[in-house]
């Protein structure tokens, strides 16, 4: 545990609500501060985007990024063939192999040109579900630009903001004491935001969690997706009133359509998911309509059957990424671990981007 959790994790609840609070004024500069603004007007404004602006768009980013990449950032610079780097110059992706997710594990610095490794910058790591985690590094334009397509494109299509009071479950010690009696949350004034305890969640203490959400006058969440499905069944089972919820935003984990149902019907609004990883190399959010778009302007995806070709409309392969608006340390043909499908059919709420079928 580090120096300040283990501060944190002695230290009495009142103070305990007031370093949260601290760190969330530190944490709300951080993310909104600086051109976040620009960064917001611009997804929003490509949001109207043609297919041919969006084809147009994501050429002109690939050049920039492939070409960095074979000449800048070591690992492609080193492992690369000579034919490879003229297909990066050409902006030729396909042509380029893919990339796992060990070597980025092993040394995430050989993915940061020699010239920016100084270059003040935040890690976050994975979760290491699958083995050791991986360091994601960031500056804090990339941090400011990962919250303005969130809340563009997620908060805004379900109708909720960053700016209104909400209430998170995610990885975050929130309540040290295992066998503690409440409460499991805490608050960040700075924000007016709740943290909620995924650890502490239970049948005996959900009603902590709703007068949480009572108290701070909550109107939308997010989080697990599997904590707030939880929550919900006690909810019901239980029969305790919840204020008025606008949405709820699912991210980390599958949403099934059983989820959905107990969370709409314990919550009396409309669940949206979200879906992305830590490293960001890949954004999809549900509209209105209730289909998961893909955003261009993040990543170009592709979707690929074992032998390297492009799946068909409805067919599932695996899920490969080239993200476009983390330049610090590029991720190219990056193999997700993830299955999904894509859905040809065009969407009622006119946006022209791609859309995801499922993610399996």
């Amino acid at each position: 545990m580090k120096l300040p959790d283990r501060i944190y994790a002695k230290s009495p609840l009142r103070l305990q609500n007031t370093l949260v609070s601290l760190y969330g004024v530190y944490w709300h500069w951080l993310r909104f501060g600086g051109r976040y603004s620009t960064y917001e007007r611009e997804y929003r404004s490509r949001e109207g985007f043609s297919q041919q602006q969006w084809q147009q768009y994501q050429a002109q980013k690939l050049v920039q990024l492939l070409t960095n990449a074979a000449t800048e950032i070591p690992y492609y610079a080193r492992t690369w063939t000579d034919p490879q780097k003229q297909a990066a110059f050409n902006g030729d992706i396909q042509a380029l192999p893919l990339l796992d997710k060990e070597p980025l594990r092993n040394d995430p610095y050989d993915f940061v040109a020699p010239g920016n490794q100084r270059q003040h910058h935040w890690t976050f790591l994975t979760s290491g579900s699958t083995g050791t985690p991986i360091s994601t590094l960031w500056t804090k334009d990339e941090i400011r630009e990962s919250l303005a397509v969130r809340e563009v494109r997620s908060a805004g299509w379900a109708g909720v903001s960053f700016t209104m009071p909400r209430a998170t479950f995610s990885g975050r010690m929130v309540e040290p004491d295992p066998n503690s009696k409440g409460p499991f949350y805490r608050f960040n004034s700075a924000e007016r935001q709740v943290y909620f305890s995924p650890f502490h969640l239970r049948a005996e203490t959900a009603h902590f969690y709703v007068e949480a959400l009572n108290k701070h006058k909550i109107q939308w969440m997010t989080g697990y997706a599997v904590s707030y499905f939880l929550l919900a069944r006690f909810i019901l089972e239980q029969q305790l009133e919840v204020p008025p919820i606008k949405a709820v935003i699912t991210t980390s984990e599958k949403l099934t359509p059983e989820m959905r149902r107990v969370m709409e019907k314990a919550y009396s609004c409309r669940v949206f998911e979200e879906y992305s990883t830590v490293e960001n190399a890949i954004f999809a959010s549900e509209c209105e309509q209730g289909r998961l778009h893909l955003s261009p302007d993040v990543s170009l995806v592709e979707i690929l059957r074992p032998d390297g070709t492009a799946c068909a409309s409805g067919e599932v392969g695996e899920v490969v990424v080239t993200c476009l608006m983390r330049p610090f340390q590029p991720l190219i043909r990056f193999k997700l671990g993830d299955l999904a499908a894509w859905d040809a059919a065009p969407c009622p709420c006119g946006r022209r981007l791609p859309i995801i079928k499922e993610v399996v």
